[in-house]
């Protein structure tokens, strides 16, 4: 389960020092791993890759309905509460000893209840008319950005000039000044003509903190 972003930047002034305070607002969109693994031979991945990958479309298909019906605050709360059961609880040591199908409604029905929204948006992580607004975003996300990325995919000013770029991939989580700093930093970059990437493999342990 991934999503994609639009985001749009506005200022405000204080006074005449001209000191600059800025806010984001992001629209989520999505991107679905089990498409962009379609034409797989999830043989060839390891156990469980496939079962995982369904889970998450499941919860796309969740995250649309939401979406359609209460629109992109909901959606951003739902969000953050599948991602905190699905990372930071971690999904063994929250759900032992269940099967991973089991185990992707548990966690659907707990971060609904946390969201704040209804237990009967469940249904539509079986609604296969989610399947095709799924696969028209993940195929718009990545006519943005090229093939051969992953998520997330953020997209700058989707009304203007719109850019999108794959990144940034993080093991922790800044707060703060340091969030804004690196918002800034990948901001910047992003506008730099002719610029298409900055990587490297090598990543410390995942840190949720």
């Amino acid at each position: 389960m991934k999503p994609y972003f639009s985001f749009r930047r506005k200022f405000k002034k204080s006074g005449d020092n001209a000191e600059h305070f800025f806010f984001v607002t992001g629209h989520f969109n999505f991107i679905a791993l089990k498409v962009l693994n379609g034409d797989a031979d999830y043989a060839e991945f390891p156990d469980g890759y496939e079962a995982y990958h369904t889970a998450g479309y499941r919860q796309l298909r969740l995250l649309a309905r939401v979406r359609e019906d209460l629109g992109n605050e909901a959606t951003g709360r739902l969000y953050g509460e599948l991602g905190i059961r699905t990372h930071t609880q971690q999904l063994s040591s929250t759900y032992p000893d269940q099967p991973l199908e089991t185990v992707s409604n548990s966690v659907m029905v707990d971060a609904l209840a946390a969201a704040g929204l209804p237990a009967e948006f469940l249904a539509a992580a079986d609604d296969t008319g989610f399947d095709g607004l799924l696969k028209g975003e993940t195929a718009e996300a990545l006519s943005r950005t090229g093939p051969d990325v992953g998520t997330p995919i953020i997209t700058l000013d989707p009304d203007g000039k719109a850019l999108s770029f794959f990144g940034p991939v993080l093991s922790e989580i800044p707060r703060g000044t340091a969030a804004v700093e690196l918002w800034e930093l990948v901001e910047k970059l992003a506008h730099v003509p002719g610029f298409a990437e900055l990587k490297r493999s090598l990543r410390n342990d995942l840190n949720f903190v």
